[in-house]
């Protein structure tokens, strides 16, 4: 446990992955006799989240923050038993042992401890042993880690979600290649995609050129069927015709945090086009995206496009300094 030297009243501290934050107790020692403190440490608190504890001493009250991280070892884990499963060694080992083993209604998680390399992970019932209900979480250990698109054929994405949730968590960077490939980084098309804090999907160029609103010409993301929340994160450094960052052509988009920028569409929709589906921004940045051809001319939608049947609520969040045809909005 160590003080922050800028602030003494905020304490941090790390945890193993294999101690639940939500089910400690954490001794303290008050200091002068009389002291009191609140909310009492020794009761059912929850350290998921900072806590704020107010010592009062001779007639003053103070506050102070108690943060508890974990940093998690690579590894392959059952959430709910934070418990890592031998024997897997690699991501590839991981899906294995989901294609063979995964529970309905449970929760993994994959910790890379050094980047990888991958192309065409397709998450579908068979991928998932037939099971509802799968989610698998991937986070890098201690510091970014990158899942990179390579090999395969160019029509082929990273990821196609078709079932269960693919959720991406601190430290992990899906990036994409600068050529070869017409398909989006990640297509969603009947299961869920959820992006947090500290995820990254970046760095891809989708080289399809039809202008056609209903094909896979996005950069970042398609989602055709199913849903994409974006709680945090950033998308970002994406390239295609149609979407650069985010394309929704049906299924259900909700962007509540998190950052889309530096995306550039070569038609329409720099940080997102949304030809169908129904869309939610409640919070959130779109920011410093563009839309042009490649004569840097015409383009729609710097920020955000909307044509079609898509169904936009817009209730919160930020669309600045994007650019379409020389146009700033």
């Amino acid at each position: 446990m160590e003080v922050n030297p800028g602030n003494a009243r905020e304490i941090a501290a790390t945890i193993p992955y294999s101690w639940d934050p939500a089910a400690l107790t954490v001794r303290f020692a008050v200091t002068p006799a009389g002291a009191t403190i609140s909310p009492d440490p020794n009761g059912a608190i929850d350290y998921s989240q900072p806590v704020v504890f107010s010592i009062t001493a001779n007639g003053l009250t103070s506050a102070y923050t108690v943060s508890l991280t974990s940093v998690t070892p690579p590894g392959f884990y059952i959430e709910s038993s934070r418990a890592a499963q031998a024997g897997i060694g690699s991501f590839a080992d991981a899906r294995d042992y989901l294609k063979d083993y995964a529970a309905a209604d449970t929760s993994y998680l994959y910790v890379f401890g050094a980047d990888e390399s991958a192309v065409n992970i397709v998450l579908n019932a068979a991928a998932l042993n037939s099971q509802a209900g799968v989610k698998l979480a991937l986070e890098g250990s201690g510091e970014e880690r990158t899942l990179k698109l390579a090999g395969g054929t160019s029509s082929q994405s990273l990821f196609v979600v078709q079932a269960g949730t693919l959720q991406l968590r601190k430290n992990i960077t899906l990036k994409g290649a600068q050529t070869g490939y017409t398909a989006a980084l990640v297509t969603v098309n009947g299961g869920a995609l959820e992006l947090d804090d500290g995820a990254k999907i970046c760095g891809h160029t989708n080289t399809d050129t039809f202008n056609g609103n209903y094909t896979n010409n996005a950069g970042g993301v398609f989602v055709n069927g199913g849903s994409f929340h974006l709680y945090g994160g950033e998308i970002s450094g994406n390239e295609g015709k149609v979407g650069a960052g985010v394309k929704v052509y049906s299924g259900t988009f909700g962007m509540e945090g998190g950052l889309i920028t530096q995306n550039k569409a070569l038609g329409s929709g720099g940080g997102i086009n949304f030809t169908g589906g129904t869309s939610f921004i409640t919070g959130g940045v779109i920011r410093g995206n563009t839309a042009r051809d490649s004569a840097g001319l015409i383009g729609t939608g710097g920020g955000i496009q909307l044509s079609n049947n898509a169904v936009v609520t817009m209730t919160g969040g930020l669309i600045t300094t994007n650019e379409a045809n020389g146009f700033v909005f």
